[in-house]
């Protein structure tokens, strides 16, 4: 039997990278749609409530028109499946749960494998796709990823991590709460924790060098464009 894979990512402040991965990833695989949880802000006043990182609320504020812009264009799009989280009493849904929001949907359309990839990718060819797929098919794997070294003992990344995207996941193994893993916003915690989880059981397989056709640019949302301004060089700002 063919399993069925459903690519999943979360917007939040990734005007521009967004519409340069999906337009890509519709290139490479034309019969794939993508499941975006929107995790913007639904009106400007429900964010004077939120805190990111540390950074003034007043600089988040400026870029609120991006974010009504990239769910504009995710509606319009034929190979988006989009969902959104509900966001109650104006509260901020944190990254976690915006991927359990994604794990429950795939479930209930009986989706095998979720393939997690963040907005801010630019994908060269369809290798690193079959090559996360087969040891799942063939050797009966749960989890494969990217493994990640840090040059660096003070960078939050650690050495023998893995990376947040891409991974493939079977989600009828999935029995917990992407939440409770991802801590002050670290997204990358979440698929380390599942590689160490499945590997306990011989189940989980990561790889030793980045896929060449798959480049993750670790820029994706406003907390980079904000201190280093690397916006995304592919689409032009409002």
């Amino acid at each position: 039997m063919t399993p069925k894979v459903m690519p999943v990512m979360v917007s939040f402040f990734t005007y521009g990278w967004t519409q340069q991965c999906i337009r890509c990833f519709q290139d490479w695989f034309p019969e794939l749609k993508v499941l975006v949880v929107d995790n913007n802000p639904t009106h400007k006043e429900q964010m004077k409530h939120w805190n990111w990182c540390g950074n003034p609320r007043s600089k988040w504020n400026n870029f609120y028109p991006y974010c009504l812009a990239e769910r504009e264009w995710l509606e319009q799009q034929d190979n988006v499946i989009l969902i959104k989280p509900d966001k109650l009493n104006d509260r901020q849904t944190r990254h976690g749960e915006a991927i359990d929001l994604a794990v429950d949907w795939c479930k209930n359309q009986n989706f095998d494998i979720m393939l997690c990839i963040e907005p801010d990718v630019i994908i060269k060819d369809v290798i690193w796709f079959y090559d996360l797929l087969e040891p799942i098919l063939d050797n009966d794997m749960w989890f494969t990823g990217v493994e990640m070294f840090s040059k660096n003992k003070n960078e939050i990344h650690t050495k023998h991590t893995v990376k947040p995207c891409p991974i493939m996941v079977r989600t009828d193994k999935i029995e917990w709460s992407f939440n409770d893993v991802i801590v002050d916003r670290k997204y990358y915690d979440f698929s380390h924790y599942v590689y160490h989880k499945f590997s306990e059981r011989g189940r989980a397989k990561r790889f030793k060098k980045d896929f060449k056709g798959f480049i993750h640019s670790w820029s994706g949302s406003y907390t980079n464009f904000i201190s280093n301004q690397r916006h995304c060089p592919y689409v032009t700002f409002l």
